[in-house]
């Protein structure tokens, strides 16, 4: 008969510990393990033993060992128990080279979400389009039932004046390169920024000089006078709670009849945000043929689906058409056709709706973390989920990305959101990837830095 094993580490369980219970047991045990109180090969506790020791569930227990497990600090053996995993201790080594944290949790924007995704209806849809594929090619612009599911989809949320034509392109950045050369034809582009990373990217593919200016919303904005372009979020101003004012659109309409440039817009689907829900685009301020939008579904959907959309004046249409041949960029019928049943049956809508909620959750989880840091602004999550952490001038952002890495969390700050110097001081996160143990304990570590340098900075001033 197998006698009850005692706890072999103390563990402090405290109730009003921001950490669930879960991460403080996996916390407790890590550390024991990482620092040699227990052994490779040591034989742990049961977890009904753990749990009536820490006077918790024992499904709060189950679920510490099994992150413990996924993390390599313990492993299992049918009929003989749970053990510290061998190779931990060799992890922990000495090394002359300061060592990385053996997980790094990144708040880098961009990472795929798969929390709420509709993954029976994603599977139903290509399981759909696979056993009924079309009989014909499709059309150079896109398959008719996908290029109306698009406009109603931005005519609801934007707005879609006459006169223009909806176009499906193979990615974001060839549907930005294809309607710039239609509307201006090697002019420089003024860039508005701040901007989401997917955007920085593809308006870097197009080869094109970039001139950043700063998307305040004034009646006057700043565009370079050398423009002949110029790309703007539907948002008008990324990563703030700020939508854009009839006063900015109507400056943008002012510079377009004062230069004659053409104004891109680009509409990132992504979370349902009241105040954002039926922003009317620019397509109805600045006349056509010298206005066209762009966007695609990667941050709605969270997958890299090759599949963007143009809203381009019909005059420009055949030249749009003849450069999607020419260049090789139409999607494929298979791609359209998954697109066009999850824009039909309600699909993306929905997903708008989960994200939103998400965002919303993701607000709060900040709001607890920098709770203790009154010269951190948190701004509202954006479309995509990502969040601004705002910090005074004595607290340079750049300087928290360092000890962030090596505690284990990856950020961002504004300089890689543009191309130019960034106006705004401030890290950008991204959590909605994570569960909520894992997103709590990396934006308490980032706060926990936050707090670090405002100390050496004898900071307690709020952030502009």
């Amino acid at each position: 008969m197998r006698t009850r094993q005692e706890l072999p580490v103390s563990i402090e369980i405290r109730r009003d510990d921001w950490r669930t219970l879960r991460q403080q047991i996996v916390d407790g045990f890590a550390s024991a393990i990482e620092s040699g109180v227990l052994l490779p090969g040591e034989r742990l506790p049961s977890t009904r033993t753990v749990a009536e020791g820490l006077k918790v569930s024992r499904g709060v227990v189950l679920l510490a060992y099994e992150l413990l497990m996924a993390r390599g600090y313990i492993t299992g053996k049918e009929g003989s128990g749970t053990f510290v995993a061998r190779r931990v201790q060799a992890r922990q080594a000495p090394s002359a080279d300061p060592v990385a944290p053996a997980a790094t949790v990144d708040l880098v924007p961009g990472r795929c979400v798969m929390r709420g995704f509709p993954l029976v209806t994603w599977r139903s849809a290509w399981r759909q389009a696979s056993h009924s594929p079309p009989r014909h090619t499709a059309p150079n612009l896109g398959l008719p039932g996908l290029r109306q599911a698009i406009r109603r989809r931005v005519e609801f949320t934007r707005g879609h004046p006459q006169g223009y034509q909806t176009a499906v392109c193979a990615t974001l950045k060839d549907s930005l390169r294809v309607v710039l050369d239609a509307l201006a034809p090697g002019a420089a582009v003024a860039v508005a920024q701040p901007m989401p990373l997917s955007l920085c990217r593809a308006l870097a593919a197009t080869g094109r000089p970039l001139l950043p200016f700063d998307a305040e919303d004034t009646a006057s904005p700043a565009v370079p006078e050398e423009a002949g372009a110029i790309v703007v979020l539907t948002e008008s101003r990324y990563l703030t709670s700020r939508t854009a004012s009839d006063a900015w659109r109507d400056g943008l309409t002012a510079w377009h009849h004062r230069t004659g440039g053409a104004v891109v817009e680009v509409n990132l689907d992504g979370a349902t945000r009241p105040a954002n829900a039926h922003i009317p685009s620019l397509l109805a301020h600045v006349p056509a043929p010298h206005a066209g939008l762009v966007g695609d579904f990667t941050a709605l959907l969270s997958t890299e689906m090759p599949l963007s959309y143009m809203v381009v004046p019909s005059s420009a249409a055949p030249l749009v058409e003849s450069q999607i041949v020419i260049r090789d960029l139409r999607p494929t019928a298979l791609h359209q056709q998954v697109l066009q049943r999850m824009l039909a049956d309600g699909s993306v809508r929905r997903r708008a709706a989960t994200l939103a909620r998400l965002n919303e959750h993701a607000a709060t989880l900040a709001g607890e973390a920098f709770a203790g840091t009154p010269y951190a602004a948190v701004s509202p999550p954006a479309f995509d989920g990502a969040f601004a952490v705002r910090l005074p001038a004595e607290i340079p952002a750049a300087r928290a990305v360092p000890p962030a890495k090596a505690a284990g969390v990856r950020v961002s700050t504004f300089a890689g959101h543009g191309f130019g110097p960034p106006r705004d001081n401030g890290l950008v996160l991204h959590v909605n990837h994570l569960d909520d143990d894992d997103a709590r304990a990396a934006l308490h570590t980032v706060a926990g830095v936050c707090r670090d340098l405002a100390r050496v900075a004898g900071t307690a001033a709020p952030a502009a």
